[in-house]
């Protein structure tokens, strides 16, 4: 099981960076960035792969998170599709092959390692390709995927994320049920002062 943290987004409706806004005394992406590198360190996951465009993003990596592989989306502009396929192309370059993806976001800051233990669980108790967390029929991220649905992934277009795959194939989705306030991102000034 691999992860990849979708760290690329402009931030519109935020207004300035979300991902650096300091939250607690930390910035925002730092808070699902800790959570997946412990979880490499514990064996949970084999690979972390940050896809993102910002420069501060990848000098913190680079002082403090040894083994975290990363990867410039310089076409931001072009949607979540763009840091989806990135991620997956850099994860086949490796010489194992992957059964299982994890997909986050770095503004959701209120996820915690219990829950991303609880739904890596859930994935490989449950014979099923996609687990996506969830809270009260709510869907949400992280998600897994496995390997059969990343020729899917790559073909995404725009601003179109996972869940438009997830959706076309609910058959075979499994959810894995977590606290509401887990799944709420920061995308303005508000949502962080309400987390805050």
């Amino acid at each position: 099981m691999d992860g990849i943290l979708l760290a690329a987004g402009s931030s519109v409706r935020f207004g300035s960076n979300k991902l650096l806004y300091q939250l607690h005394g930390k910035p925002v992406y730092r808070y699902v960035l800790e959570i997946l590198y412990d979880k490499r360190k514990e064996r949970l996951l084999d690979r972390v792969i940050v896809v993102s465009q910002y420069d501060e993003i990848f000098d913190d990596i680079k002082r403090e998170f040894p083994g975290v592989e990363m990867v410039r989306n310089s076409v931001p502009a072009l949607g979540i599709s763009a840091s989806v396929r990135l991620g997956l192309e850099r994860l086949e370059e490796g010489a194992r092959e992957s059964e299982g993806c994890l997909f986050a976001v770095a503004d959701q800051p209120g996820l915690t390692a219990e829950s991303v233990e609880k739904l890596v669980r859930f994935w490989r108790q449950n014979p099923l390709g996609i687990a996506a967390a969830c809270h009260e029929g709510q869907m949400g991220n992280p998600v897994i995927f496995s390997s059969a649905y990343y020729e899917e992934l790559r073909m995404l277009k725009g601003d179109q994320g996972g869940k438009a795959v997830l959706r076309r194939h609910m058959e075979d989705v499994g959810l894995c049920q977590i606290p509401a306030r887990e799944l709420e991102d920061v995308d303005t000034p508000e949502d962080a002062e309400r987390i805050q």
